[in-house]
């Protein structure tokens, strides 16, 4: 998956739920989009290091896939 079209899908998800006003949403680069779905929201710390981010994107075959291999890794640690 590219990360452009990761992150698109990832806008979307967050403007169909509807928590945050779309010009916030839209608003967001492609790093801030995903981070927002790879950072910690309590402490802030990045639930995976960049490197592998960028492994999981290029790996993921969808949005979900991405969310299950994200899963995965977290699981095993």
């Amino acid at each position: 998956m590219y990360k452009n079209d990761l992150a698109q899908k990832l806008w979307n998800i967050q403007i169909e739920l509807g928590h945050v006003e779309e010009y916030l949403i839209n608003s967001l680069s492609d790093d801030n989009i995903i981070d927002c779905y790879t950072t910690c929201n309590k402490c802030k710390e990045k639930d995976l290091p960049k490197h592998l981010i960028e492994w999981v994107i290029e790996k993921a075959e969808n949005v979900e896939h991405f969310f299950s291999i994200i899963d995965q890794i977290k699981q095993t640690k």
